[in-house]
């Protein structure tokens, strides 16, 4: 219900969105966390981060397609983050394990 309250606030902020979908991932609700963080704008300064979180749970999903696309605006922005770089490494190896 808390949750529901801040999304349905029209003052919610990026990390109010970053932290909800971070909670619907750690339960496994990978569709709705990818929802949740399609809210995060480009602009803001979580973006990338939001980015980034869209494509763990797209890899999840086995939506490489759409995990490859979220990952690679997130690289655009932030190209030296480790954690990004290593979910593009993650990304490769699921898709070749799928194969």
């Amino acid at each position: 219900v808390k949750k529901a309250a801040i999304l349905a606030n029209a003052t919610a902020t990026a990390q109010d969105f970053v932290n909800v979908g971070m909670d619907l991932y750690n339960v496994k609700d990978f569709e709705s966390s990818v929802t949740i963080w399609n809210r995060v704008k480009p602009g803001d300064a979580l973006y990338a981060t939001a980015q980034n979180n869209i494509a763990s749970s797209y890899i999840l999903l086995g939506k490489f397609k759409p995990a490859e696309k979220a990952l690679n605006e997130a690289l655009k922005l932030e190209p030296e983050n480790k954690l990004f770089s290593n979910n593009k490494k993650w990304l490769e190896e699921a898709r070749s394990a799928k194969q």
